[in-house]
């Protein structure tokens, strides 16, 4: 689910007459910061999705008496799907300060 997957790196990079800004910064950066924001939000929204899932899945398993695999399976799975987003949360915030 990183930037690179997405091609969005390759597309950014193709780009060889920057415009300077008044700032200094370039179209080029400020057009990669936007782009980063934007898949920023996307990301944080999905790990709230994707909490909001898991939590449910958790609490159908604590109110059901005898839980079937496939439930026992797809909880597992949801939590999993969940850890992996906060992984690149943390990825992506590592990669920002550097």
């Amino acid at each position: 689910m990183g930037f690179r997957s997405a091609g969005i790196w390759s597309m950014l990079t193709k780009s060889r007459f920057p415009v300077q800004w008044k700032e200094g910064v370039t179209c080029k950066m400020a057009k990669k910061q936007k782009i980063r924001k934007r898949a920023e939000a996307c990301l944080y929204d999905l790990i709230n999705r994707q909490k909001q899932k898991c939590s449910r899945q958790k609490r159908l398993l604590e109110r059901s008496i005898d839980p079937s695999e496939d439930v026992w399976i797809q909880s597992k799975m949801e939590e999993a799907k969940y850890r992996f987003l906060l992984r690149e949360a943390r990825q992506l915030k590592k990669r920002t300060k550097e």
